[in-house]
């Protein structure tokens, strides 16, 4: 969202005949520290080919993980046995106002899903909820439900506009901008 390139990607596409040639591996959806921390081998039995990442698999997991996945760490001071010392997080974006550190413009937190409070200060935004925002519409209806017309809080006209730009522009990285660049080798047959 802050226009940091991300690098290109490359992927590397195998017909159905070359699969057994070589291992693959999921891409890791939900991190889990004790219990999922590493990645699945895949099952491509009934693939009729694959398209493999060679360069970019951390970054394409990362936004993944971002946008649809889970992220559960241990707390401090809680002992690695204890299952509840590792509470489910997803991503959050704070849409009325800026990062607290003061170099970033966006505010993103990892938070505990069902602990996530707003107030007049704060408004985190579940950010895998843009996948169901199909046009700057839904934006505008979202911004104007929730904080324009917040039935629990007094927002300011100036966090309404703050909201919209910043809910307008991760939809716009997500949904219309070419934010991604990749290049696709093709496997080749030789002899």
């Amino acid at each position: 969202m802050q226009d940091y390139p991300i690098g290109t990607l490359l992927f590397w596409e195998i017909s159905k005949d070359k699969l057994g040639d070589y291992d693959f591996y999921e891409f890791l959806k939900n991190y889990h520290e004790k219990n999922s921390a590493h990645n699945k081998k895949a099952d491509l039995k009934c693939a009729d080919g694959v398209t493999a990442v060679l360069d970019g698999q951390q970054r394409l997991t990362s936004i993944y993980i971002g946008l649809k996945g889970t992220y559960a760490y241990r707390l401090k001071y809680k002992q690695k046995k204890n299952d509840n010392a590792y509470p489910v997080r997803k991503l959050y974006l704070n849409l009325i106002d800026t990062a607290k550190d003061g170099t970033n413009k966006y505010d993103f937190e990892f938070k505990i899903c069902d602990t996530v409070k707003n107030t007049s200060e704060e408004y985190w935004f579940e950010v895998g909820k843009i996948l169901e925002m199909d046009d700057l519409g839904d934006v505008a209806t979202y911004v104007t439900d929730n904080i324009s017309f917040s039935e629990e809080f007094s927002y300011t006209k100036q966090q309404a506009k703050f909201a919209t730009n910043t809910l307008s522009q991760l939809h716009k990285v997500i949904h219309t901008s070419l934010t991604l660049s990749y290049y696709k080798e093709k496997n080749r047959r030789t002899g």
